[in-house]
């Protein structure tokens, strides 16, 4: 297989998962300034009601207290953990499980037990972790960037020399296969490129390796067919 052919199909795959990454930035981005604007807001509101009847102070002083307070979720969402926001239970009246249901000319009811400290605290983390939304937003729009960026930073001459080898084996290709292929190029770093493209997956069980799922080994051949028919 001729290294030229991968090499050229490599460098337009991760040219379109860059473009692709990146606008999804764009888009993650977008959104959490949506929820930033609303948690603003909802600051401000919330400031007028608590302070202005106790302190009557000009509108802009609020302005800059509800900003100072969607500042301090940003350094509240640096430090906090999401899996034990989103860990929590609840408790029924009678210990038993938990049943929501609607009875007509009544409305919604449940067996939820609303003097429970576990029911507090499950309460209690749904809020934090709705108010922290737009900082983790703004998180993974910025990691979502950093992807894309590093995208366009890859080796692609020397990538295309491990999927060539990986292509033309049509199967899982061991570490010590590969090693040969990279040169005094930095493994650690060749690997870490490889693990940020779609489509490839490493292999911990021994003899720890390397293979192409299915899907990226069709994408690769349809894209060298199509290159031959319009070349022909």
């Amino acid at each position: 297989m001729s290294d030229e052919r991968v090499q050229r199909w490599l460098e337009k795959k991760l040219a379109r998962e860059a473009q692709e990454t990146l606008l999804l930035a764009v888009g993650i981005l977008a959104g959490a300034i949506v929820v930033l604007a609303i948690t603003f807001g909802i600051c401000y509101a919330s400031s007028l009601f608590v302070l202005l009847p106790t302190f009557h102070l000009h509108s802009r002083y609020f302005f800059w207290i509800a900003l100072s307070m969607v500042a301090l979720l940003f350094v509240a969402a640096r430090f906090s953990n999401r899996e034990e926001l989103t860990e929590y239970h609840v408790e029924s009246v009678d210990g038993g499980p938990v049943h929501t249901f609607y009875i007509p000319h009544v409305g919604i009811v449940s067996n939820l037990n609303p003097f429970s400290a576990a029911n507090a605290a499950a309460f209690v983390k749904i809020i934090a972790d709705l108010v922290l939304s737009g900082p983790r937003f703004v998180s993974a729009a910025w990691q979502t960037f950093q992807r894309s960026q590093r995208l366009k930073r890859m080796d692609v001459a020397l990538l295309a020399e491990v999927f060539t080898l990986l292509l033309s084996a049509g199967r899982r290709v061991s570490l010590a296969e590969i090693l040969p292929r990279l040169g005094h190029c930095d493994p650690s770093e060749v690997f870490r490129q490889l693990s940020e493209i779609e489509g490839v997956v490493f292999l911990n069980s021994p003899p720890p390796g390397i293979s192409l799922t299915a899907d990226l080994r069709q994408e690769f051949f349809a894209e060298i067919k199509a290159m031959a028919d319009a070349h022909s």
